[in-house]
């Protein structure tokens, strides 16, 4: 009797170790969201898959996802709070179940975040054990995504008067729009002109590629650039807010603007500081999410900038400056416009509301 026991104990033992080091074999976690930009307090879903590909059920699971302690997590299905952990300034979500052999399991959440910035999603720790939980084994498995939240808007009325006076100024004064119906020369093609401008007559005479040259008709354009540097970070906030409104209204009104700032900008790839030329809601979209992954971090001061600025050589004749310090820039933008005869117009940051200095 005691030596059956023993062995019955014994393949157990044996069954435990097995299903211990075998319990992450084929097992695999994934994370979808349905966006990867939402607006602040925008809900935004969130699933969690893990997939057991093996024959081998797994009786005891615990699903521990870290994400940021900022954002909100409901139940779809149940619309309700979902309680969090903390740990190590990060909110942990805890799951207990089972999972069988070639079984798929799904968990729908719902999240949002109130304040701008780019969070990241998709670390977890996973742990397999035995019916009871007694004996585990514990894995991290990461499937890393970025969830980027544009900045609030703000109440800029103060501003809009000053700013469709500024631009009217300069639709007239500085900036002109090729008419399509007069071509008055040809010049060399740079690569940022239309397919249909070029003149495949004087590309075969000249031996490169050439595009016609209209006469010109006023169109307005501006540059929106934002200096976060010697400003704290309520106002820096307050000035990514306000250019943003700014953004908003200009692609209201279909302006044209490209998009300069010194913050450090939080990218997994490559990001830019700059935004060329454009309207239209996808090049609002790409300005947001700039906006929303710059940091509190200046990656330059302002002169920096205005050097970059005035060397693109796209480079516009008029600029929007929202800057977040509260120091006078007069002498300093003074400077720039004589230099290289460009119009720039301050934006000072008051209470987190736009204002025309």
């Amino acid at each position: 009797m005691l030596l059956g026991l023993l062995a019955i104990a014994a393949v157990l033992y044996l069954i435990q170790r097995y299903i211990l080091d075998h319990s992450f074999d084929a097992l695999s976690y994934q994370l979808e969201l349905d966006r990867n930009c939402a607006e602040p307090d925008e809900t935004v879903r969130f699933r969690t898959v893990l997939t057991n590909a093996k024959r081998l059920p797994l009786l005891f699971l615990r699903l521990r996802e870290y994400i940021p302690k900022e954002m909100n997590v409901r139940s779809r299905k149940e619309g309700r709070a979902l309680r969090t952990e903390a740990y190590l300034g990060e909110a942990v979500l805890n799951q207990l179940f089972y999972i069988l052999s070639f079984q798929k399991i799904r968990r729908e959440l719902e999240v949002s975040v109130p304040r701008r910035g780019r969070y990241l999603l998709g670390t977890s720790r996973i742990t397999c054990g035995d019916l009871l939980g007694i004996s585990t084994s514990t894995k991290q498995m990461q499937d890393i995504h970025e969830l980027v939240v544009y900045p609030r808007r703000c109440d800029i009325s103060g501003l809009v008067p000053a700013l469709e006076g500024y631009l009217g100024d300069i639709s007239v004064q500085r900036f002109i729009m090729p008419d399509p119906i007069d071509t008055v020369g040809f010049r060399e093609y740079t690569g940022r002109e239309p397919m249909r401008d070029i003149s495949w007559n004087k590309t075969l005479t000249s031996g490169k590629v050439m595009v016609r040259q209209y006469d010109y008709t006023a169109e307005r354009k501006t540059g929106l650039i934002v200096d976060i540097s010697d400003a704290d970070e309520e106002s820096i906030e307050a000035a990514f807010s306000t250019a943003r409104s700014i953004a908003d209204h200009l692609a209201g009104k279909n302006i044209a603007f490209s998009f300069y700032t010194n913050a450090l900008i939080l990218s997994r790839t490559a990001a830019e500081y700059y935004v060329p030329e454009g309207r239209g809601e996808k090049h609002l979209n790409k300005v947001k999410e700039v906006l929303g992954r710059s940091s509190c971090t200046t990656a330059s001061s302002l002169e920096k900038l205005l050097d970059s600025v005035t060397q693109d050589r796209d480079m516009r004749k008029s600029f929007l400056l929202v800057s977040a310090s509260g120091q006078d820039r007069g002498g300093l933008i003074s400077s720039y416009e004589k230099r290289y005869g460009i119009r720039i117009m301050p934006v000072e940051i008051s209470e987190g509301k736009g204002s025309y200095a």
